[in-house]
Formats: C-alpha cells, sequence, structure tokens
C-alpha cells in the first residue's frame, strides 16, 4: 500500500540545526583525511632535502620508499579499510554502551587478525614480493625496497588499526578524538625522521622508522581514548539505574 501522506517542510531552525550538526561532524572528519596526504606532502621535502646532504640519489631513494614500499603497503590496508567502514554504522546503531563497546572490540579484532598474516607476510618474503612486482627496478634498488618493506611491514597493522580505531571513535561520538591522536602521530613522525636522516647510518631508513612511530603513538592514544569510557554514557547509566531503582520502590507495596 502506498502511502500518500507528505512530510512536512523543515522550518529554518531544524534546518540550520541540521546543517550545524553536519557540519560539526563534516569538519574533524575531513581534517582526518587531510593529515596524512598533507605530512607525506612534508616528509618528501625533508627527507630529499636532509638526504641531498650526503647523498647523490636522494629523489630515487624517496621514490623507492614512497612509490615501491609504501604502495605495497598501502594493500593490505586498503582491503581493510572495508572492516573500517562498516565498524561506524556497527558502533552507532549500537542500542547501549556495552553494546557499542563490544562491537568495537569485534572490529579492532578483525582488523588484527587480517592485517597480521599480510604484515607477517611481507616482513618474511619482502625480496619475494619485489622481485614478483617491481622486476623492471635495478638489483641494488630492489634490494633497497626490499629492506624498505620489511621494516615497514608492522605499518600494515598499525594502519590498519588506526583506521578502524577512527572508525570507532566517529561512531561512539567522539569526532575530535582521532584527529587529535593524528596530530600528535605526525608531529612525533617530524621530529623523528629529522634526527633520524641527518644520521647517513640511517639515511632513508630513518623515514620508515618515524612512519612506524607515527603510527605507534596514534594507536597508542586511539586506545586510551577507547579504554576511557564517556562521561555522557557513564550519566545516562547512572540516570537509567536511578529511574530504574525508583520504579522499583514505586512497584514494592508492603503488605
Amino acid at each position: 500500500i502506498r502511502s500518500e501522506e507528505k512530510l512536512p517542510p523543515l522550518d529554518r531552525t531544524e534546518a540550520f540545526s541540521y546543517c550545524k550538526k553536519l557540519i560539526k561532524t563534516a569538519v574533524p572528519v575531513t581534517l582526518i583525511g587531510i593529515i596524512v596526504p598533507l605530512s607525506a606532502v612534508a616528509d618528501s621535502f625533508i627527507a630529499v632535502n636532509i638526504l641531498n646532504g650526503y647523498r647523490t640519489d636522494a629523489t630515487a631513494l624517496y621514490g623507492l620508499f614512497s612509490g615501491v614500499a609504501m604502495t605495497i603497503i598501502g594493500l593490505p590496508v586498503a582491503i581493510c579499510y572495508g572492516i573500517a567502514a562498516t565498524a561506524i554504522p556497527a558502533v552507532s546503531g549500537s542500542c547501549n554502551e556495552n553494546e557499542r563497546r563490544k562491537n568495537g572490540k569485534r572490529a579492532i579484532v578483525l582488523t588484527v587478525l587480517f592485517s597480521l598474516p599480510c604484515a607477517a607476510f611481507l616482513c618474511f618474503f619482502s625480496p619475494f614480493t619485489i622481485n614478483f612486482l617491481f622486476r623492471s627496478l635495478p638489483s641494488y634498488e630492489r634490494e633497497t625496497a626490499a629492506s624498505l618493506l620489511k621494516l615497514l611491514s608492522p605499518a600494515v597493522v598499525l594502519l590498519s588499526l588506526l583506521q578502524t580505531q577512527n572508525a570507532v571513535l566517529i561512531g561512539r561520538g567522539r569526532l575530535y578524538s582521532p584527529m587529535i591522536a593524528m596530530i600528535f602521530g605526525v608531529a612525533v613522525k617530524t621530529v623523528s625522521e629529522i634526527f633520524l636522516i641527518k644520521n647517513p647510518a640511517f639515511n632513508v631508513y630513518g623515514l620508515g622508522a618515524a612512519v612506524i612511530a607515527c603510527y605507534l603513538v596514534a594507536d597508542l592514544i586511539n586506545f586510551i581514548t577507547l579504554s576511557k569510557k564517556s562521561e555522557s554514557s557513564e550519566s545516562q547509566s547512572v540516570v537509567k539505574n536511578e529511574s530504574a531503582t525508583d520504579k522499583l520502590r514505586g512497584d514494592y507495596r508492603p503488605e
């Protein structure tokens, strides 16, 4: 049966309220997506300029890092993005805080279970992966790329876990927490790569270690945030408990 009823039009106050909520949600989510590309652009300037001080192949080294190693790292991370995408409605649509926590934990566990074997494969079979995907590279560049891939293999778990944690936090209404975690992570990465790349013993591998430190710091901050119970949920649970207690008291009538 097709209903002929029409929804009443929104007045200006309601439309403004919806637009305000939409902008409030979109701004932090957009900033999260902008921080990582901007930090990658900054890395290209910092790493190449520092490497030029003692290497003649600075641009080629950074190309192996960003165009080869990080590209391969991004493949399993992109697959894990499906888990993060489904985590937002699963968490936000939960009935209570306990169910939100359970759904968030399930998404995080699934992410770790999928990304961990991928990281192990890239760690132990990095030369095979590079030789299979980039046969046209010279042998010495393949060796460097394989070493970078082995170093960056933990980033598969850390980055996959980070995007799932961000989705869970957004689903729980903590819109600015992922952005704060990423800002701290990028700050740690920038400082670390400046000190590490200046050392010729690390050269471009210092950038890989800085990337690992970035995602590790962001994951730890998100983990701490997720482990804390939100004040709103605590107040809601107190109100529910008080109302349930009052109801029981009202229902109880001594004979």
